[in-house]
C-alpha cells in the first residue's frame, strides 16, 4: 500500500504539470470562428495529454479519474472539427482545473466528485457540439506523435527549497570567514603562496555562491503562466476582451522574489480591468486594437531586477487625482508635479471608486503593493499618459548576494548603509544644527537637510561629527548622522523581520570583517 501511494503521488505531480500544459495551450490558442490549423494543433495536443492522463490513472488505479479522462478523450475524438469560442475554451479550463484540484489532493484522500465530474463532462459535449464546424484540408498528423512531448524527464533531481536556502546561508557565511582569515593573515605578513592559496579559495566560493543562486532562480516565464488564466478569466467576466505580452520571458529570477510579488502583481492587474479598461469601440475610435492589451516584462540589472507591468488603457488623469486626494482629505502641495501627484495613489487611504467591488474600491490595494515592494528593499514607481496607458515599475534588489556597505559607528552601536543609497558624506560641527518644529535639520552648503532618525526614538548624538546624505523617496534632501566611520565593505545582508516588528528603516543584520553585526539601513522606507 506505501508503494502504491508513493506511485499516486509521482501520478499527482506529472498530472498537475500535464494540465498547467493544457491549460497554457489552452490559453495560447486564439479564439476563431472556424476550424483552423492551430485549432487541429491543440485538439491533438489535448488529445496527447488526455491519452497520458488516462494511462497514468489506469496504472496507479485511480479508476474513477481514468472514466472521466476517457470519455473526454472520446468526445475530442468524436468531434473532430470545431470553432474554438468563449464558452468551448472555458469548458475545457474547467475540466483540467477538476484534474488539477483532484490530483493537488490525493495525499489527504481520493475522494472524487462523480456529480462535478459528469457535469463538466456534459457541459463540455455540449459546448464541442455547438461549435462543431467543417473539416480543414491542412489539418494532419496522428496522436502517437504528438504524446512524446509529455514523455517522463529523468535528467533532473529533486531538492528541498529551504536545504537551498540553507546552503546559500552557509556559503555567504563562509565568504565573510574567508575574508576575515584574508586580513588576518596578510596582517601577520603571510608569503606569496599563502596568498595564492587565499584567492584562489575565495574565487571557488563566490563561484559556489553564483551557481546556488542560479539554482535558486525561476524564468519570469513561471509567474506570468500563471496570469495568463487570471487574465482570461478576468476578461469573460467583465466583458472586455484582453491580451497578455511577456517579454524576456526567460529573465531568471530568485523564486522567493517571485513568491512575494506574486500578489502585488496580481492586484495590479485587477487594477487594469477596474480602472484601465476602455470599451472595445472606444478603443477603436482612439485608433487602438479592441482588445486591451498587458505587457509583462522582466528587465535584469546588475544586482537587481525592473519587473513592469504596462498597459494600453485610458490612463492616469493627474488632475482627477488631485481631486480625488482633496476630497478624501489627502493634502496636495500647490506646486506638486505629475510625478508627486502620480504617487499619491499609493497613499492607503486614496482609492478612486466609493463602494468597493470585485476588482477594487478598498482604498489599501495599492499602498499594500509599494509596502511589499519596499519591506524586499526595492521601489515602484507609476508613470501614464492619459488616453495611452499605464506603467507600474517595480525594481526589487537580488537577494543573497554580496552587498557593498558603508560601515559606521553612531550611539555606540554599528550600522550599515548601502552604497548605492549614498550621495556623500561630510564633516560638521554642532553648531551646524538647528531645529524646526522639534526636527533636526543640518545647515549644509547654505541649505538645511534634514537629520533622518534611523530608528523609532532615535536621538542625535553628541559624539556624531559626520553627515551621511542618502538617497530616499523624499522629495527633500536628507541625511543620517554618524560618530564614526569605518568603511565600506562586502557583507552578507540577513533578514530580521521577526526581530525588529515596526522598525521599518532597519533591513537586515550583517557580520562585518571585524566579527561584529551592523545593523542595515534601508532609505526607501523614509517615505512613509
Amino acid at each position: 500500500m506505501d508503494e502504491l501511494l508513493e506511485l499516486r503521488k509521482d501520478f499527482a505531480d506529472e498530472a498537475m504539470l500535464l494540465c498547467d500544459k493544457a491549460e497554457s495551450r489552452l490559453l495560447q490558442t486564439a479564439f476563431s470562428d472556424t476550424f483552423t490549423a492551430e485549432i487541429e494543433t491543440l485538439r491533438k495536443d489535448l488529445l496527447g495529454i488526455l491519452h497520458t492522463l488516462k494511462g497514468n490513472s489506469g496504472f496507479v488505479m485511480l479508476e474513477q479519474l481514468k472514466t472521466t479522462v476517457h470519455r473526454a478523450e472520446d468526445l475530442l475524438k468524436t468531434v473532430q472539427s470545431f470553432s474554438l469560442d468563449q464558452a468551448l475554451k472555458t469548458s475545457l479550463l474547467n475540466l483540467f482545473d477538476f484534474i488539477r484540484v483532484y490530483c493537488n489532493g490525493l495525499s489527504e484522500s481520493d475522494v472524487f466528485n462523480e456529480d462535478r465530474a459528469g457535469s463538466l463532462l456534459a457541459r463540455l459535449g455540449d459546448d464541442l457540439q455547438h461549435s462543431k464546424t467543417g473539416l480543414i484540408s491542412e489539418a494532419t498528423g496522428d496522436l502517437s506523435q504528438s504524446s512524446t512531448q509529455y514523455q517522463a524527464d529523468f535528467d533532473k533531481v529533486s531538492v528541498k527549497y529551504d536545504d537551498l536556502d540553507l546552503l546559500l546561508n552557509l556559503t555567504g557565511e563562509i565568504l565573510v570567514s574567508n575574508r576575515t582569515l584574508v586580513q588576518q593573515l596578510r596582517s601577520s605578513g603571510a608569503n606569496q603562496q599563502v596568498d595564492n592559496l587565499i584567492w584562489n579559495t575565495n574565487r571557488r566560493l563566490l563561484a559556489l555562491q553564483n551557481k546556488i543562486i542560479e539554482i535558486r532562480s525561476l524564468p519570469f516565464s513561471s509567474l506570468t503562466k500563471k496570469y495568463s488564466r487570471f487574465i482570461f478569466d478576468l476578461a469573460s467576466a467583465s466583458g472586455h476582451a484582453a491580451e497578455l505580452i511577456v517579454v524576456n520571458e526567460t529573465a531568471l529570477v530568485d523564486r522567493t522574489i517571485l513568491e512575494r510579488i506574486h500578489e502585488p502583481v496580481m492586484h495590479l492587474i485587477r487594477n487594469i480591468f477596474a480602472h484601465a479598461a476602455e470599451e472595445p469601440d472606444v478603443r477603436l475610435a482612439n485608433g487602438k486594437p479592441s482588445a486591451l492589451t498587458i505587457t509583462l516584462s522582466c528587465t535584469e540589472g546588475s544586482g537587481s531586477n525592473t519587473i513592469e507591468i504596462r498597459d494600453d488603457g485610458r490612463g492616469i488623469s493627474t488632475e482627477l487625482v488631485k481631486k480625488r486626494a482633496l476630497l478624501l482629505g489627502i493634502p496636495v502641495q500647490e506646486t506638486a508635479g505629475d510625478r508627486e501627484i502620480l504617487s499619491l495613489i499609493f497613499k492607503p487611504e486614496f482609492t478612486e471608486k466609493d463602494q468597493a467591488d470585485d476588482l477594487s474600491g478598498r482604498g489599501i490595494g495599492l499602498y499594500v503593493v509599494q509596502k511589499t515592494i519596499q519591506e524586499m528593499g526595492g521601489r515602484v514607481e507609476v508613470s501614464s499618459v492619459p488616453g495611452k496607458g499605464t506603467s507600474f515599475r517595480m525594481t526589487i534588489p537580488n537577494i543573497f548576494l554580496l552587498k557593498d556597505v558603508l560601515v559606521f559607528r553612531h550611539n555606540q552601536m554599528i550600522y550599515g548603509l548601502t552604497r548605492d543609497r549614498l550621495e556623500k558624506i561630510s564633516s560638521f560641527k554642532p553648531d551646524a544644527v538647528h531645529y524646526v518644529n522639534n526636527r533636526p535639520f543640518l545647515d549644509l552648503d547654505n541649505k538645511l537637510v534634514e537629520i533622518l532618525p534611523l530608528f523609532d526614538h532615535d536621538e542625535l548624538s553628541a559624539a556624531d561629527k559626520y553627515f551621511i546624505k542618502v538617497k530616499s523617496n523624499h522629495s527633500e534632501e536628507s541625511g543620517i548622522t554618524a560618530e564614526k566611520i569605518l568603511g565600506y565593505q562586502e557583507v552578507i545582508v540577513k533578514s530580521i523581520d521577526h526581530l525588529w516588528t515596526g522598525q521599518k528603516n532597519l533591513s537586515g543584520v550583517a557580520q562585518i570583517d571585524s566579527g561584529e553585526m551592523a545593523m542595515i539601513i534601508d532609505t526607501t522606507h523614509y517615505s512613509n
